[in-house]
């Protein structure tokens, strides 16, 4: 009778369709620019985690590292208000031409010692309600009146 357990027990352990979520999985992304990406942003669909790790369970999250350092900040996203996160996001520089390979795995808990910061971009709105290229700065003359925005759209 116990031969038939440890068989059984192999043949449940031993199929493919049973993934062991606690073992990290490997995710190589590369910059194929010549260029650094300081701080690029990386989404990662749940689609994709689950094809790597398997069903992750309610509750259940995806921890990020990379070079076997300290988990990386990752934010969850639920993008149609279901409860249940869609994709996860982090940031990470990307060097000209590297390869960087990431290390996924679930997890009960969020790494939530992110640096406060914003990311702003800046255009000027062209007439034919187009936008120019991305400014470093911009200087506003003094007689400009400033934007109510209660009586304006605010442009995406």
């Amino acid at each position: 009778m116990s031969a038939l357990c440890i068989v059984y027990s192999f043949l449940i352990t031993g199929c493919s369709i049973f993934k062991n979520q606690s073992k990290p999985h490997s995710l190589n992304i590369t910059n194929p620019s010549a260029i650094e990406r300081a701080d690029e942003l990386v989404i990662l669909k749940r689609e994709l985690i689950e094809q790597k790790l398997g069903k992750l369970a309610e509750g259940q999250f995806v921890q990020v590292n990379k070079d076997q350092s300290k988990p990386m900040t990752v934010q969850f996203d639920d993008l149609n208000n279901d409860g249940k996160w869609d994709e996860a996001v982090f940031l990470n520089t990307f060097q000209p031409t590297e390869s960087v390979k990431f290390q996924l795995s679930s997890t009960s808990s969020r790494v939530n010692d992110a640096m406060v910061r914003a990311h702003v971009r800046m255009r000027k709105k062209n007439a034919d309600n187009t936008f120019g290229p991305l400014l470093d700065s911009v200087t506003v003359p003094g007689v400009t009146p400033p934007t109510d925005f209660n009586k304006q759209k605010l442009p995406p």
